[in-house]
């Protein structure tokens, strides 16, 4: 963020694309695959957004994408985590 900003000066627009997700049954999913998930499609997106946040406000206004997946839709019932 920092180096963006230097080299930018402010951002206008975040995208939230990343995504991540495991395939197995959730009970047999590693509690380290769960929080990867969790951790790539939560709290990744809501630091960023939190980051980015108070400088959109202070020029007011700015743009937050969100994107999300239709992978999960046409995944099997053992797809896991993730999505």
């Amino acid at each position: 963020m920092k180096r963006v900003l230097a080299a930018h000066g402010r951002i206008d627009v975040l995208v939230n694309n990343a995504g991540v997700g495991v395939l197995g049954y959730l009970d047999e999913l590693e509690a380290d695959d769960v929080e990867r998930v969790y951790a790539t499609n939560v709290v990744a997106v809501t630091d960023l957004t939190r980051l980015v946040l108070p400088g959109m406000r202070a020029r007011g206004g700015g743009a937050v994408v969100m994107i999300s997946s239709v992978a999960r839709t046409a995944m099997m019932r053992s797809s896991g985590a993730g999505d």
